[in-house]
């Protein structure tokens, strides 16, 4: 079932008002885990991550362009 306008207004105020003056630290783990299983505990694991995140999008395009 779709979200009215509102309904995704009220919850974006809601998320924000949670997560007012959070660090690094909670909201990345939180954010992080919507991509994989396990919280990302390190920049330089977050960078890897990332790169290959970025990769599969790439070949991804690539592939569509031929």
């Amino acid at each position: 079932m779709a979200l009215s306008w509102n309904e995704i207004k009220n919850r974006a105020l809601s998320f924000t008002k949670e997560w007012e003056g959070e660090t690094r630290g909670r909201a990345g783990k939180t954010v992080d885990l919507c991509f994989r299983p396990q919280a990302i505990t390190s920049e330089m694991c977050q960078i890897e991550f990332l790169s290959e995140l970025y990769e599969g999008y790439l070949v991804r395009l690539m592939i569509k362009k031929k």
